[in-house]
């Protein structure tokens, strides 16, 4: 994998709602990297949007299928990344999303010093998602009839959560389980530290 990319590249994996793109950002501003956030790059390449389109049945489709999606569009995202890490001015790329699964970065040869999942604990999860208000019940109007769309929603999610922490476990890879209790900013410092990033 060093031998891809021109420059060094960070992973920020993990299931919804567990702080990726908050310490991403956290991270980007402090030590100047160039950010890839996964899902919105590959969402506007046509390749991607054959294996993964997030139509109004995504956040209820069962987890082996969306880890399918993320499965075949994981090439487009390497080729993307290894674009940006030659093109961009910044010394380093921080990667984040959902679709980083433990098993093609193990495969890839990604070292566990460069990895990070972090993933929210179910009760965290379900606060997060209902301050998100407008958005969460934009989502839920797709399912008008379903009464039991939200709780699908968030147990699927929880499910996601749970499997990327068994992947990520036996990859050897470094697992945050956020359940609010540290701020973003002590979430990004222990990022730093678990990256090496100096000051």
């Amino acid at each position: 994998m060093r031998d891809i990319f021109r420059k060094p590249v960070f992973w920020i994996g993990g299931s919804f709602s567990g702080g990726k793109t908050t310490t991403c950002r956290t991270l980007v501003e402090r030590h100047e990297l160039e950010p890839y956030h996964y899902d919105r790059h590959l969402i506007r390449d046509p390749a991607f949007r054959e294996t993964m389109v997030k139509d109004n049945d995504w956040f209820w489709l069962p987890n082996e299928l969306k880890f399918e999606r993320y499965r075949a569009s994981f090439p487009i995202a390497i080729i993307q990344i290894s674009q940006i890490s030659e093109e961009a001015e910044s010394a380093s790329v921080l990667v984040e999303g959902p679709g980083l699964l433990p098993e093609l970065l193990a495969e890839a040869g990604v070292a566990p010093e460069r990895v990070l999942f972090l993933l929210p604990t179910p009760e965290f999860q379900r606060r997060v998602n209902r301050q998100r208000g407008a958005w969460v019940d934009e989502v839920l109007t797709r399912k008008p009839h379903d009464q039991t769309a939200w709780e699908r929603w968030m147990k699927l999610d929880e499910e996601f959560a749970n499997l990327i922490e068994v992947s990520a476990v036996s990859h050897g890879y470094c697992v945050v389980r956020n359940d609010g209790s540290k701020s973003p900013f002590e979430i990004g410092r222990f990022a730093e530290e678990h990256f090496g990033l100096g000051e």
